[in-house]
């Protein structure tokens, strides 16, 4: 008889188990920390809407539209700094999504999309929704618009791609990834491996010299300027820019893509700079001798239309090389992650007492936060629930004209708390990107300040939120109009275009039949402190129906500015 030798495996090899491509790909995913995944079922993603039923860790909420599944995936992906996961099917599935992916890779917001495709067999049979070369060429579409895209060709390499793409994703140019998964692939038996090693981009070291020059050039100043970009935003970085501020006497601003990367009401704040933006800011930074700029790039929203004077010499903070000195002639420039290049020139810097400087921010000047009116002015508005509401309150921004009013006059206190995805400017993102910050921060109040043309573009998301317990409060400021739009036509050509919406419609009604609690407000009277509290308790999504006075508009200082610049000038 012959004796058999018992071979002990490595402790670092996983035993080779048979297992679905699907089942794979989500196991991949769990292990790397993913535990949510947006998105609409369909034919060729089937096996892996299946195969999540055996994986009941992962939080799955279908949308009623792909660019909403985007949008919700990349408010959960800002919220906690992870990927989440977005299935789609092909053909319009993938299209649907193309959007939002456009939305994340201007906000370099980590997250992945799988696709679903048609079987490898029929690639260039004329096969319905082929998303092969020969027929959409849906590699061709998406990687323009994301860090990494690749198509699933065989089960073995579903892993190492996965893999590959959540490091890209995450990496120091973090943004949007696409994986095409056939659905043979999808349910093809595969044997798991163990795959050793890390697979991640390097970050960018920090030039400590120069953050010691950019100090000296802070310090050296008699009125030197901070401005803040969306790239501020990393944890502790606005820790740390008040104490450089303090140690230099800086004052500080914010871009309206920056809007809560400083505390608001710090008396250093002077405003934003850029669409809704504040007049004391473009006085201060005009009149700057030394301007520290972090994260921004400066662009066309950040500066109404490149009109802003910064003063210098400008110093610009980017982990992105190709932003520094695009739009303004910069004397220094460092690449590098904004909170470690702070660090850096913090550490420069000796501590010292702070000089008498100008007062900060002031909004109670304006007599239309306080006058209660009928029809309700959103100046009104934003200064009650800046008054009523929780200072936790996570607030995001649809994009509109009542984005204007928002970022001027509702004041925040941290960078988790203003979002307003203004680097695309797609109506719908602030509104669906509610539902990825709830999923994320269940017990955390979430309002989502929006119009009512972006509600009428997603009204389908109410049900979402009804059937899955995400009690976003959305406030909706309805006038019946394309406020922008109209203010824009007349501010550039003196007249309303013809066929444009008119009409106010029953958003609370439309509410109350999607599950929601549909409130109407007509007057200030209806939305007091006392009531705004009410309807946060209750455990249901809620839509607050403003009918606000569409003769109110506030882009016309800055972004209808600057387009009538474009549409007389021709731009820069």
């Amino acid at each position: 008889m012959h004796t058999q030798e018992v071979v002990t495996p490595h402790p670092f090899v996983r035993e080779a188990s048979e297992t679905s491509g699907a089942h794979l790909l989500l196991d991949t995913l769990l292990a790397h920390g993913i535990h949510v995944v947006f998105g609409l079922p369909g034919g060729t993603i089937m096996p892996l809407y299946d195969a999540l039923g055996d994986r009941p860790s992962l939080e799955v909420v279908t949308c009623r539209h792909e660019t909403a599944a985007m949008f919700a995936a990349m408010g959960y992906g800002r919220a906690t700094g992870r990927a989440a996961l977005v299935l789609v099917t092909s053909g319009p599935g993938l299209t649907n999504a193309l959007t939002g992916l456009a939305a994340a890779a201007c906000e370099g917001i980590p997250l992945l999309v799988v696709a679903g495709e048609i079987s490898t067999a029929s690639v260039g049979r004329f096969a319905l929704q082929d998303g092969s070369p020969s027929g959409l060429d849906v590699l061709a579409l998406t990687r323009p618009l994301t860090r990494f895209a690749a198509r699933v060709d065989r089960p073995t390499a579903l892993e190492p791609l996965v893999r590959r793409a959540l490091a890209e994703a995450s990496g120091p140019l973090s943004g949007p990834v696409f994986l095409s998964l056939p659905i043979d692939v999808a349910r093809a038996k595969v044997r798991a491996h163990s795959l050793g090693g890390a697979i991640a981009a390097a970050p960018a070291t920090t030039d400590r010299g120069a953050c010691e020059v950019a100090a000296r050039l802070l310090a050296g100043a008699t009125r030197p300027a901070i401005v803040l970009g969306n790239g501020a935003r990393g944890r502790g970085v606005a820790v740390q820019i008040e104490d450089l501020a303090a140690r230099t006497n800086a004052m500080v601003t914010a871009t309206t893509h920056g809007k809560g990367t400083f505390p608001e009401r710090h008396p250093r704040y002077l405003g934003v700079l850029g669409f809704g933006g504040h007049a004391r800011a473009l006085e201060y930074l005009a009149s700057a001798d030394a301007t520290l700029v972090v994260g921004s790039r400066l662009g066309d929203i950040s500066t109404n239309g490149w009109t802003a004077t910064l003063g210098g010499p400008l110093i610009q903070v980017d982990h992105d090389p190709t932003a520094i000195g695009r739009n303004h002639p910069t004397e220094l420039g460092i690449v590098g992650d904004a909170r470690t290049s702070l660090a850096a020139m913090r550490a420069a810097l000796p501590a010292r007492s702070m000089r008498p400087y100008p007062t900060g921010l002031v909004l109670d000047d304006d007599p239309r936060r306080t006058d209660e009116s009928v029809p309700i002015k959103p100046q009104w508005l934003m200064a009650t629930l800046e008054r009523a509401l929780p200072r936790n309150t996570i607030f995001t921004v649809d994009i509109g004209e009542h984005a204007a009013f928002a970022v001027h006059h509702l004041r925040v206190d941290g960078p988790e708390r203003f979002h307003m995805f203004a680097g695309l400017g797609s109506m719908g993102s602030g509104l669906c990107a509610a539902m990825g910050f709830k999923v994320a921060h269940p017990t955390t109040p979430v309002v989502a300040i929006c119009g009512d043309g972006g509600l009428a573009m997603h009204a389908g998301e109410l049900l979402t939120c009804a059937e899955n317990g995400i009690n976003v409060t959305f406030v909706v400021l309805n006038d019946g109009r394309y406020r922008m739009v109209d203010a824009g036509l007349e501010h550039i050509f003196g007249r309303r275009s013809p066929g444009l919406p008119a009409h106010v419609a029953d958003l609370a009604s439309l509410a109350r039949a999607c599950g929601a609690i549909g409130v109407t407000v007509d007057a200030p009277s209806d939305l007091d402190s006392r009531r705004l509290s009410a309807l946060l308790s209750i455990q249901r999504p809620v839509v607050l129906d403003v009918r606000i006075d569409p003769s109110e508009h506030l882009s016309v200082q800055t972004r209808l500015a600057s387009l009538k610049h474009f549409s007389e000038e021709g731009g820069r």
